[in-house]
């Protein structure tokens, strides 16, 4: 079972002016050239699992299957390494963040999760997520199918906002004092393109919890996903890590980019928690190894 954690914090806020109101975000060639190969990497493997079931098999894929599928967006043959994600983090663009994701398999059990189970009950996986991150309640839809009701102004738009993404490190010393350095690249909460319509706003909602289809990762890395009713900013974000991590773990997060974003309506970011290994608390002053460079998702 996912472990959650909903905080509402502080009054409504003001409605932002209008001027501050998103705008429909007009994607660049190179970011329509990137959806499409998304789209084509998705297609690839629905190609290959129909190969798969009109063969009858059951069991495990033949070796090398899903090869053709290596370094496509969304598709991870291989765990991704901490080194790795730290440097596919810190680039932060549709291309890097793009080649992280799931297993093949993973990402079957996602679709076949979401087609026999969500769209059997819900209106949509929107629906569903309205419902059981943050609780709302539902109503019978015209196809009987069951649709969130969301109060007016509880959700901002997204906005279209692009990606952001931040990391902090911690460690502590034999004599229990912790040093701690973050980074990051995230637009404040508010700014024009992130904060988006809240007429009627309703005040912040923020849930934290497992990933519940987490990115094929090298063990000891966890992931989590940090959802709000509106944009939240660096700081915002920082703070629920220090919140819900413990001290001397290794942290990473990041706002997928439009094109990566399975659930675009409902922000959410991914954070990765490297928990320190036995006896690391002891070793103050080993030298943090630089992350190296990257060798090259639905949210849920």
């Amino acid at each position: 079972m996912a472990a959650e954690q909903q905080q509402q914090q502080g009054a409504a806020p003001p409605a932002p002016p209008a001027a501050a109101a998103a705008q429909p975000t007009v994607p660049t060639a190179s970011q329509q050239l990137y959806a499409e190969q998304v789209r084509r990497s998705m297609d690839q493997l629905r190609a290959l699992f129909a190969q798969l079931d009109a063969a009858g098999g059951s069991g495990d894929p033949p070796t090398g299957f899903f090869e053709p599928c290596r370094g496509q967006p969304g598709v991870r043959l291989d765990p991704v390494t901490w080194d790795e994600l730290s440097a596919l983090v810190a680039d932060g663009s549709e291309q890097a963040l793009g080649t992280l994701g799931r297993t093949p398999l993973q990402i079957k059990e996602y679709w076949d999760y979401r087609d026999t189970v969500v769209l059997m009950r819900f209106a949509s996986v929107t629906d569903y997520l309205r419902q059981k991150v943050f609780g709302l309640p539902t109503a019978p839809g015209p196809d009987g199918r069951l649709v969130a009701q969301v109060p007016q102004g509880f959700f901002w738009s997204n906005g279209g906002s692009s990606a952001c993404n931040g990391s902090s490190s911690s460690s502590s010393s034999g004599g229990g004092s912790e040093q701690a350095s973050s980074s990051s690249s995230c637009p404040e909460a508010g700014s024009s393109g992130s904060s988006g319509q809240n007429s009627g706003a309703h005040q912040l909602v923020t849930v934290w919890r497992d990933n519940d289809f987490p990115y094929h990762l090298a063990a000891g890395i966890t992931h989590f996903n940090l959802w709000a009713n509106r944009p939240l900013s660096q700081r915002q974000i920082e703070q629920h890590i220090e919140q819900h991590v413990p001290p001397g773990a290794d942290t990473l997060w990041f706002v997928n980019p439009p094109v990566l974003q399975s659930v675009p309506s409902i922000w959410h970011a991914h954070i990765l928690v490297r928990q320190p290994a036995e006896g690391a608390a002891s070793a103050g002053n080993e030298e943090r190894r630089p992350a190296a460079q990257p060798c090259g998702r639905l949210q849920h």
